[in-house]
This record gives C-alpha cells, sequence and structure tokens, in this order.
C-alpha cells in the first residue's frame, strides 16, 4: 500500500494535479504517516507566507486510530507520535474524544492521562453528549447512559474539576419543593457546542459543506442554544446598572430560579428581599403577553413577588406588552439598542 501512495504521487505531479483540498484518513505506517506529511508541506505554503487564503490548501487530518478509550489493534504509541506530527499540519482536524485523548495526552481532571485513563474517555463522551442534548439530572443521565449512579458521579467529579461542567444552583426562594435540583450544565462553551451540534453528526461532517452542515444541524436550533447566554449578558447589564446606581434596587445577589416545569431567567434581591425579576427573549421574534403570564405563574410556582419586571428582547415587543409597560411603570422594556 505504501509503494501504491507513492506511485500515485508521482503519477498526479506527472499529470500535474493540483488539489483544493487535502483530506486524510487512516493511515497504516509511520512511513505512510511522513509520505503523506512531505506531500501535503509541497502543495501547502507556509500560513505566514500566504497573502490570501485562497492561495493555500486547506487540509484536513482524522486521525483515525482509537476509540472507546483505546487504540485500535496493531497501533502503538510510535504512531500517535506520527500523527501528532501529521496533525500539525491540518487546517482542520476531526478526532474523537479518544483520539484527541492520545493526541494531547489529556484526560478531563489531570493535566497528564495514564493508558488506563484514557480508556474511559469513551465514558466522558457519552456523558457530555447527553448532558448537551439536555438530560442534566443525575437519575436521567442514568437511564440515557446505562452507567451507575456512582459511576456517573466520579466522572462528572472529574469533569467540574477541569471546569467543563458545573452544577446549577436554583435561586433560593419560598417554592422550593417546586425547584429542580441537581441540575449539571457544560460550562465549558466549546465544549457545549461541540457536543449541542457537532458530535452527534461527525459522518454528515466528512460529507457536507460547511455552508450545508450549518443549514442543517445548527441554524435551527441555534436561537435555542443561545438563549442561555442571552440571559448571561443580561445578568451583566443588571450589574453594571446597579454598579452606577441606575437600578431602583440596589441588588445584593442574582441568578436563576430553575423550576421543575419552567425557569424565572433573573431574580435579583437586595437586602430586604425585594425583588427585581427579568425575562429574557433571544429565541422568539417577540416577547409576548402569553410570555409574560408564564412569567407570573413560574413566580407563583416560586412564591415571590417583584418590586420591578425587566423585559429583554433581542427583537422587539408585542404591542400589548409595550401599553402594559406604559400604564405600569413597574415593568421596563430593554432591547439590543440598550445593550
Amino acid at each position: 500500500m505504501t509503494d501504491y501512495m507513492r506511485d500515485t504521487i508521482k503519477v498526479w505531479d506527472e499529470l500535474g494535479f493540483d488539489p483544493d483540498c487535502i483530506c486524510t484518513g487512516f493511515v497504516l505506517s509511520e512511513e505512510q504517516v511522513e509520505l503523506i506529511g512531505d506531500y501535503i508541506r509541497s502543495r501547502k505554503p507556509r500560513m505566514d507566507e500566504i497573502q490570501n487564503v485562497d492561495n493555500g490548501r486547506l487540509v484536513m487530518v482524522d486521525p483515525i486510530m482509537a476509540d472507546g478509550g483505546k487504540l485500535y489493534n496493531g497501533i502503538g504509541m510510535e504512531r500517535v507520535a506520527a500523527m501528532r506530527k501529521l496533525v500539525s499540519y491540518s487546517d482542520v482536524m476531526v478526532p474523537n474524544m479518544t483520539e484527541a485523548g492520545f493526541l494531547t495526552g489529556i484526560c478531563p481532571g489531570r493535566e497528564r492521562a495514564s493508558a488506563a485513563e484514557l480508556r474511559e474517555l469513551s465514558v466522558y463522551e457519552t456523558i457530555l453528549y447527553y448532558i448537551a442534548s439536555g438530560y442534566d439530572k443525575l437519575n436521567e443521565l442514568h437511564l440515557k447512559t446505562g452507567y451507575s449512579r456512582a459511576k456517573i458521579s466520579v466522572y462528572m467529579k472529574n469533569l467540574a474539576a477541569s471546569d467543563i461542567i458545573e452544577k446549577a444552583v436554583s435561586f433560593e426562594t419560598g417554592g422550593w419543593e417546586n425547584a429542580k435540583k441537581g441540575v449539571y450544565r457544560i460550562r465549558d462553551n466549546y465544549v457545549n457546542f461541540w457536543f449541542r451540534f457537532i458530535y452527534p453528526h461527525l459522518s454528515a461532517l466528512y460529507m457536507m459543506s460547511a455552508e450545508e452542515f450549518y443549514d442543517t444541524y445548527i441554524e435551527p436550533g441555534l436561537n435555542t442554544y443561545l438563549n442561555r447566554y442571552f440571559v448571561g449578558v443580561c445578568m451583566e447589564y443588571l450589574w453594571l446598572l446597579n454598579l452606577t446606581g441606575k437600578l431602583p434596587l440596589h441588588i445584593k445577589k442574582m441568578g436563576t430560579w430553575i423550576g421543575k416545569t419552567g425557569n424565572i431567567d433573573i431574580i435579583a434581591q437586595n437586602e430586604v428581599r425585594e425583588n427585581l425579576v427579568g425575562l429574557c427573549n433571544w429565541e422568539k421574534p417577540q416577547v409576548t403577553m402569553e410570555m409574560c403570564e408564564e412569567l407570573f405563574a413560574n413566580m407563583k410556582k416560586a412564591k415571590i413577588s417583584a418590586n420591578y419586571y425587566f423585559l429583554f428582547s433581542a427583537s422587539t415587543f408585542e404591542q400589548a406588552v409595550v401599553e402594559m409597560a406604559e400604564q405600569d411603570k413597574r415593568f421596563v422594556l430593554i432591547d439590543m439598542s440598550e445593550l
């Protein structure tokens, strides 16, 4: 096979074959890695010499060598070292989690990974996939993965120690029996995006253009995904107003109430437990009265009242909401022009 590759490259050179993209897959030997690396170097200028990206060659490397926490049969650490060199030439690489662990030597929760730890990477991969898919409680993860609760707890502890996941704590109110407890979420933004949109569709990533992949698998769920981060932006905005004395309450703590059947995006509270409640809309075309009614219903479940309501929208507000705010000065409407 190595001789065939060498002969093929020679024919390509004779024919003046000049690819726009080079994609590598399974490689049988270190010699083949060297051969492919030489070819890439001959076709791809150094990035610091490229004045226009179109002058270069896009190189994608799939370092196929491991899965399920272990190397494939017949592949040793010498191949891993050679593959590290090959991926250094790439613009895009698409390892699975096990391959990423072997390439970097990094295991969640530790600076360096032993071979035994690398064999467990598939467990981390499975847990992160289900958390990103919305299964955010320990019992849900147990039912979806089939792993014991004790085993999941150990891996969750390691992921938390690496700041990859965190335990989300609901803002404390009188409606504790209606709050959702023991909720986990992925803290690392890159990891969250990867397991939400890329990991479930890796096979399609090979077959589709970037535009097709985005339109098919990312764009339909992106606004729902971004709403969580929009809540964080709105909280930062309130803290800034608080620091400059521009809020009607001087708030001391702020958080999200996580309910069993619905959330309150923001509860901000002062020293005497007066509340400012926030609703944050990134996903929908408008903030509607129906959304406000849902907020009021969740407040009853949380057993809180509000002195002020801050309604945030990435788009606009329904006319009925605008009229409500004009008549009731407890309601403040904030759109993207203010944020």
